[in-house]
């Protein structure tokens, strides 16, 4: 976590190069890459954090942006059937458990 001049914290998190996680004081914030960012923001280091990404969603908790982020990435996955999306599936919580585990958070998959 970053500290911000205002003395709060705020996660940044590289999901994949072309997402990321972020949040602020209320929030988390999915990002994906694609127009550049105008949005000024007073912490110059997020500013800079965001460059060539853009807001896609925002969260109340954790666990529905994570949601979001590996539906987004299932939905463009070109899954040709069942089976296809399933192991998408999976490859992606395995990224994402990568990324995640210095942060010790670990994403389940609740599908038997």
């Amino acid at each position: 976590m970053k500290k911000n001049k205002k003395g709060s914290r705020s996660v940044r998190i590289d999901l994949d190069e072309e997402w990321k996680l972020g949040s602020d004081s209320m929030q988390w914030i999915l990002y994906r890459k694609g127009k550049e960012h105008k949005k000024e923001f007073s912490d110059k280091s997020k500013q800079a954090w965001t460059k060539g990404f853009h807001a896609v969603g925002f969260f109340t908790t954790l666990e529905n942006a994570l949601k979001a982020y590996i539906d987004a990435k299932l939905r463009n996955s070109a899954a040709r059937s069942v089976q296809e999306l399933y192991n998408k599936q999976q490859e992606i919580i395995r990224s994402l458990n990568d990324v995640l585990k210095p942060f010790e958070i670990v994403i389940r998959n609740n599908a038997k």
